[in-house]
């Protein structure tokens, strides 16, 4: 049964932006995507994939706390005793947490720098569009004013024919014309 993004993201209790970031990053969820009609399908392997990839992200915050309890653990030998192997064993667990919460963090850091690109990229396409409105606004306000004064000087030169005409039809009357009417 496919899934549609909405629905996978009820299903995972996770945003929908959480699965669009996990289809962009995971190679092995491509192969259970797919689209029908413009909308996204998640196949159920497809959503396995993406719970098993959030918990291991979950994993990686639930070392955060046992980090901390063994970083607050450890001190330095300084002594001539012999180390201790519970202590080796300890180490090798910091070193292992340490690395695997750096890699988490390093993958999240990364997905927001490329989330801030994004938006950059967008922000600067809209920008764009908005020039080219502002642009086309402002030849058509040029346009419209170039017409009006068109108009007022047609206007004002068929008023002056009118007051030009008038003045002809007087002037041209003889005498007898003016008398009579």
């Amino acid at each position: 049964m496919d899934y549609t993004i909405t629905e996978a993201s009820k299903l995972l209790k996770i945003s929908r932006v959480t699965i669009y970031k996990k289809i962009e990053k995971l190679s092995d969820l491509h192969n259970h995507i797919v689209v029908k009609n413009n909308n996204k399908y998640i196949d159920k392997k497809g959503l396995e994939i993406i719970k098993k990839s959030l918990n291991e992200t979950q994993h990686c915050k639930e070392f955060t706390p046992e980090l901390d309890n063994k970083c607050k653990e450890f001190t330095p030998n300084t002594s001539e005793t012999p180390i201790d192997k519970d202590f080796v064993i300890d180490v090798n667990l910091f070193t292992s947490m340490q690395t695997t919460y750096t890699n988490s963090l390093q993958e999240i850091i990364n997905e927001l720098k490329n989330d801030k690109d994004k938006q950059i990229e967008d922000l600067h396409r809209q920008l764009n569009v908005k020039d080219t409105q502002i642009q086309s606004l402002t030849d058509a306000l040029g346009t419209s004013q170039r017409l009006n004064e068109n108009n007022q000087v047609l206007l004002q030169q068929s008023q002056q024919k009118i007051l030009f005409l008038e003045e002809a039809n007087s002037v041209k009357k003889n005498w007898w014309e003016k008398m009579f009417t």
